[in-house]
């Protein structure tokens, strides 16, 4: 795989439109899983605010570098998401768009950069760790795969399905866990058994990337 090929802005905003979508096609099963621990508003939140991504595309477009887009992507989710999911979603891409500093595209070895400093901002503003049954569960796998892999040596179509399959890990792992996050660490047990919605979203993040190149398969 070609580490170093340029994805530029325009790439970018398709696949956060498509990233998006998938937020949008999947409210009802992100709500569904909220009602078993929560208050059954996280489709709807997650909803609206990537409606708002995806209203926003033509604006997106026009941004210079990978941290402007991600920074104008995460100030939309965040004032749109609301809750506590809001910041932390907006958080993650904020982050992850600041580690690509004023680059004017993005590239596949810049990836395990931008998701540390995306999952280490999630942590340091909500304080959770790995096995609190939240979106750090999903997110945590992926990075330490980033951070222990040779990327160089890996097809794309083989990396885009170890991304997905690590996210899935971490998804099925909040069932087997209690919360002690949010609303849910109120059930106590009670909430084991069940996925962490916020955990699910992440994890639709990354079967949508996976999607996405292997349907264009220029874009990597």
């Amino acid at each position: 795989m070609n580490t170093k090929k340029e994805i530029k802005i325009d790439i970018m905003v398709d696949l956060i439109e498509y990233i998006s979508n998938k937020i949008v096609d999947n409210c009802d099963k992100l709500s569904e899983l909220d009602g078993k621990i929560g208050d059954s508003d996280h489709g709807e939140n997650m909803k609206r605010g990537f409606s708002n991504v995806i209203k926003n595309k033509e604006k997106l477009k026009k941004k210079n570098t990978v941290k402007e887009l991600f920074n104008e992507i995460g100030d939309i989710i965040t004032f749109n998401v609301g809750g506590s999911a809001g910041p932390l979603f907006g958080r993650l891409f904020s982050d992850f768009g600041n580690s690509c500093e004023e680059h004017k595209y993005f590239t596949i070895e810049m990836l395990p950069s931008a998701m540390n400093s995306a999952l280490n901002g999630v942590k340091d503003l909500g304080g959770a760790e790995v096995g609190d049954k939240t979106m750090v569960d999903t997110i945590a796998p992926v990075v330490d795969f980033l951070n222990e892999v040779n990327l160089s040596e890996l097809e794309c179509d083989i990396f885009l399905i170890k991304l997905k399959e690590e996210a899935r890990k971490g998804l099925e792992s909040t069932k087997l866990i209690s919360a002690r996050k949010g609303r849910a660490r109120y059930l106590n047990e009670r909430s084991i058994g069940h996925m962490d919605p916020g955990a699910y979203s992440c994890y639709l993040f990354f079967e949508a990337i996976e999607k996405y190149f292997n349907d264009n398969t220029e874009g990597v």
